[in-house]
């Protein structure tokens, strides 16, 4: 999840009770005035208590609540509308797959950017190596334990030229 405040980002990659408490409320009293959320469940609550007044809460994800039963189970929102309209908020979807025409531009753009140093990426350090760890990884990622991006490294080769770059 990142914040921004003056153009300045913040990515988060703490649990829900440690964010509220020790970043938050410590790095923006005012509230957050553009957040990106891709976890659902207890951080989205989190996040729309945290927007600032006009603050923006963009939604790309639910991952927390991918792996129910039933699937991908609806949650209710009491109040979202007074909360909304009271701080004059915005909530925005955007679903990935809609927007598949676009991924080649700016892949590459995001590739540039981290090619020069300009874009950080957070990968954690729990290593999957082979296509028989993705179901571990795909696990392990939806255990809420991971610090960053999780990678399934498919050739073991390449992984060791990436490292050495």
């Amino acid at each position: 999840m990142a914040f921004t405040r003056n153009s300045s980002w913040h990515q988060m990659a703490f649990p829900p009770h440690l964010i509220q408490h020790q970043v938050l409320k410590r790095e923006y009293p005012s509230g957050v005035d553009v957040i990106y959320e891709s976890v659902g469940g207890r951080m989205f609550d989190l996040c729309l208590n945290a927007l600032a007044i006009h603050g923006w809460l963009i939604v790309i994800g639910m991952i927390s609540q991918y792996q129910s039963e039933v699937g991908w189970k609806p949650r209710n929102y009491p109040g979202l509308c007074e909360k909304l309209l009271t701080k004059s908020q915005t909530l925005m979807g955007f679903f990935l797959l809609q927007y598949s025409h676009l991924w080649r531009q700016h892949l590459d753009k995001l590739f540039h950017l981290f090619s020069l140093g300009k874009l950080k990426v957070n990968v954690d350090a729990k290593s999957f190596v082979g296509l028989h760890s993705i179901v571990d990884a795909v696990e392990y990622l939806h255990s809420g334990k991971s610090k960053g991006k999780v990678v399934v490294c498919i050739d073991p080769a390449y992984g060791q030229q990436l490292a050495k770059i």
